[in-house]
């Protein structure tokens, strides 16, 4: 099972996280948000429960779910980046 697992990441997961990706770096670049140190995690922030209603509950994905994902998503970030804005003041 290992082996299934890491062929897996492989072959699939490393090429749907580079995927999931693209839609943060032009507004990062831009500066419109800020993520941590580490990009992985916060990518999977908001997909996780894409996944999570894919695999374990087999809810729908549809356009009205992922949108309140992004919101929240940008929200939290907003935040944080304002929060980071107060204390270097």
């Amino acid at each position: 099972m290992p082996a299934f697992a890491a062929a897996l990441r492989s072959s699939y997961f490393t090429e749907q996280r580079r995927r999931e990706r693209l839609p943060l770096e032009r507004p990062l670049e831009r500066g419109q948000f800020v993520l941590g140190a580490h990009m992985a995690p916060e990518v999977d922030e908001p997909m996780g429960p894409d996944y999570r209603h894919v695999l374990v509950t087999a809810e729908p994905v549809d356009q009205d779910f992922t949108d309140r994902l992004v919101e929240a998503f940008l929200h939290r970030r907003s935040d944080a980046a304002d929060a980071g804005e107060m204390e270097s003041r």
